[in-house]
Parts: structure tokens; sequence; C-alpha cells
């Protein structure tokens, strides 16, 4: 697979997160960042430690810390059981109350504890939550305001959507 875990510093959450890969599992790690050219501030949940068990690592944005570990966790879950990946342009409705959809990460800077222990280029997936209606960020009356923290890392393909 060409993964090689990188292991820099030495304090708890690292120490913990490797512990958790040797033993053929992953951590998910939760944070509140500042969105850019936004005054209100969001969550980041991403997995760290599917990438070794030969899966993307995935990410979310503007979920409550506990929902989107809940969440990570079951999809984490439904692949290691199913042995089969997540792709792009999946849209999947039992992982919470509305449909999630995902895409391929362009952008992993969030995912620092994955950049802590894998080389460049792990691949990556954000879920993507839908409004109460059931539509995503690329859809036409998405509720944005409601979904204001929700940033996408990557580019949706609409031909996948139809």
């Amino acid at each position: 697979m060409g993964m090689e875990i990188k292991c820099r510093g030495s304090d708890k959450a690292l120490e913990d997160t490797v512990s958790l890969i040797t033993d053929k599992k992953w951590s998910v790690n939760g944070t509140v960042i500042k969105v850019e050219g936004n005054k209100h501030t969001s969550t980041v949940c991403y997995t760290c430690g599917l990438y070794p068990l030969g899966f993307p690592e995935l990410i979310m944005i503007g979920v409550d810390l506990h929902a989107g570990h809940i969440i990570l966790n079951m999809a984490g879950d439904v692949m290691r059981k199913k042995g089969e990946a997540y792709s792009h342009g999946d849209v999947c409705t039992e992982l919470a109350s509305h449909p999630t959809a995902f895409i391929d990460v362009e952008r992993d800077e969030l995912m620092g504890m994955c950049h802590r222990l894998f080389n460049p280029g792990f691949p990556a997936l954000q879920l993507v939550m839908s409004d109460r209606e059931s539509r995503f960020p690329w859809e036409v009356g998405f509720d944005e305001v409601r979904m204001q923290g929700q940033v996408l890392l990557g580019k949706y393909v609409e031909e996948v959507y139809e």
C-alpha cells in the first residue's frame, strides 16, 4: 500500500492513536476552527487509522462533535464489515437522520493527526450532511443559513448524483 506511519512528537493523543492503529482500530479526532471569511466558528471531526486498514480517512465539518464522532465510527464500522470503502458520490441514509453524501477531499490540511502519521496523499472522503429537506450544498434550495459551518473540502460531480 506504500503507507508508512511516521511519528513526530510524543503527546498522549498521538500515542493513543498509534496504539489504536496498531490494534487495527482508528481514532476520531475533533476540534473547533475559525471558518475562513466568516465570523463564525465550526467543528471538524475526522478519523485517523482507516487508511492502514485499506479505507479512506473520513472527515465531517460543521456537525456537533459528539454526533460527528458517532457518525464517523459508524461509517468506519460499515466499511470494515462490508470490506468495501465508500466512494465519491455515494449517498448514504443509514448514518444520520438525513442523507449524507461522500465527496473526495482535495484539501486535507484539517486532518492534523493523519498528517503527523501518514505520508502525503492519503485518501480521504468528506461526509457532507444534507439539510432538513434532504438537499445538499450543491442543490438548489439548500439551507445555507442553517448549515453555514459546513465547509466543502472538495467538489461534487453533478452527473454522479443524477
